[in-house]
């Protein structure tokens, strides 16, 4: 520690900082104009409890600047849903991108998107959350700058609010509802409250399941509530929602839940983009482990693709790529597991 106030020290590769204490970190980027293009530049980059699944920002030529970046750190299974300007991450020109696996971080990777020079907006995207950095080099002069932070987990003094849910979902299944929720970010997480309502007004505890312990990849949990069709036999519907509860006693609340107990939702799909391009993420939220059959018809019933797809207890996203031959119009997309199929219309 210099000065008994900061740590620096010089870095080719990604890096992970962690602390038990709060802490500000700064990104120095070198430069000097003469020696190599650019002046020095400081940028912030936003704490991992701060990303983001969409931002906007500015590509600009002020002062002669030639060349644009932008470095984003992102789940590693996200790289698929990846979108630059429009563009899947996969289709970009090589020439003008690169990935690799973060270093240092376990199921994270690092993306780089270049361009030349222009004043331009810029818009990126993705199904996973991310952070990332820009900037532009030039022969005298350079820019840099964080793309964009999340606020949802900060509490109104500044702190980090408990872990960030990834997706959350709530399914009748027989005479039970089955609540599964996948998790990021959980540091320093104690507990899981589920609690049920009747009116999505007053709710009471239904169980408490412990966290599995501390991972920025986080995990995915299961709760059963179990006989609650016969408690409520005269309910057409159960609410649900989240507790999350840190070790230091602040909470946190998810969205709420409604589980119709008129029927039983073994899995429930739904599609994104709406409408879609050259690829389209199908989201299966299903109660158990089976494996689906997805598969894309035209109005008249041919099929034009299918594929199969292992999925789990809770949401699963499975991408449909090669669409961008299809010519524009309505296409019928169907998913079928445990002998039943739900079937959607896509638009093109």
């Amino acid at each position: 520690m210099t000065l008994g106030k900061y740590y620096k020290f010089t870095s080719t590769t990604a890096d992970y900082i962690e602390a038990d204490k709060p802490i500000m970190v700064a990104q120095f980027i070198g430069g000097g104009c003469v020696a190599q293009d650019g002046d020095p530049e400081m940028v912030y980059p936003s704490p991992f409890e701060q990303k983001i699944k969409k931002t906007r920002f500015y590509r600009n030529t002020k002062e002669n600047i030639f060349s644009q970046y932008v470095t984003i750190v992102i789940p590693t299974n996200g790289l698929n849903s990846l979108r630059i300007d429009g563009d899947l991450f996969s289709v970009i020109p090589t020439s003008l991108k690169y990935s690799y696996p973060h270093p240092n971080l376990s199921g994270y990777s690092v993306a780089v998107r270049k361009w030349t020079a222009e004043k331009a907006q810029c818009i990126i995207q993705s199904d996973s959350a991310f952070t990332g950095i820009t900037y532009g080099l030039g022969g005298a002069e350079s820019y840099g700058y964080n793309i964009g932070a999340g606020i949802d987990s900060i509490g109104p003094d500044g702190s980090v609010l408990p872990v960030a849910l990834v997706s959350i979902s709530a399914m009748k299944a027989k005479e039970n509802v089955v609540i599964n929720w996948k998790t990021v970010n959980e540091i320093n997480t104690d507990h899981y409250e589920i609690e049920r309502s009747i009116d999505g007004i007053d709710f009471a505890r239904a169980g408490t399941i412990l966290s599995k312990g501390n991972s920025m990849n986080g995990y995915s949990y299961v709760f059963t509530d179990k006989d609650v069709a016969k408690t409520y036999r005269y309910k057409k519907a159960l609410y649900y929602r989240l507790r999350m509860v840190d070790k230091d006693g602040s909470k946190k609340y998810s969205t709420i839940k409604k589980v119709s107990l008129e029927k039983n939702e073994s899995f429930s799909v739904s599609v994104s983009p709406v409408p879609f391009k050259d690829m389209v993420n199908v989201i299966v939220n299903t109660v158990g482990e089976s494996t689906a059959l997805i598969a894309v018809n035209d109005l008249t019933g041919r099929t034009i693709l299918t594929q199969n797809a292992l999925i789990v207890a809770g949401n699963n996203t499975i991408t449909i790529n090669e669409l961008d031959k299809l010519s524009k119009g309505i296409y019928v997309l169907s998913v079928t597991t445990n002998g039943e199929t739900i079937r959607l219309k896509i638009v093109k």
